[in-house]
């Protein structure tokens, strides 16, 4: 098998949206858990992120650095057939909340329904979408969450 033969399988917990490719999800957890992250820059990747102690404990807040806001679910993967966490930022809660409202006011749950994620574009123009599935598939049985620390309250 050369380099260029190798299958490449992604074992990670964490849903990754990549452009082009769609996933059909489904929230699993009744509400997320929010996070608060500082984007550091790395000396090899680029950049990474590091979980905020809070503000009164945190060096990086304390010196001006602003967290980002995060919020991470388990979900069911449809696409992969699996449970995943979910982390995502204020742009795509933004949209998850507008369909769990416009649910509510018709007296439905959003954990009863299908969310079809896209992306498209790469890095920080990296756009998202959420759809409302208005077919459900069916969740399987005896589902084990994977277990989220939980954040630390601002």
């Amino acid at each position: 098998m050369s380099y260029a033969d190798q299958e490449i399988k992604q074992t990670s917990k964490f849903l990754k949206i990549e452009a082009g490719t769609p996933m059909v999800i489904r929230l699993l957890d009744p509400t997320p858990v929010e996070v608060f992250k500082h984007t550091l820059k790395g000396a090899v990747d680029g950049k990474f992120q590091v979980e905020c102690k809070g503000q009164d404990m945190c060096e990086l807040c304390q010196d001006g650095q602003e967290p980002t806001q995060k919020f991470i679910t388990n979900v069911y993967n449809h696409t992969l057939h699996k449970v995943q966490l979910f982390e995502y930022g204020p742009m795509i809660a933004k949209l998850i909340k507008k369909i769990a409202i416009n649910l509510s006011e018709e007296d439905q749950d959003i954990l009863n329904f299908d969310l079809k994620m896209e992306a498209e574009g790469a890095a920080m123009n990296k756009k998202y979408a959420v759809t409302l599935r208005t077919s459900v598939q069916p969740v399987p049985d005896g589902l084990v969450k994977i277990k989220i620390d939980e954040g630390i309250p601002f």
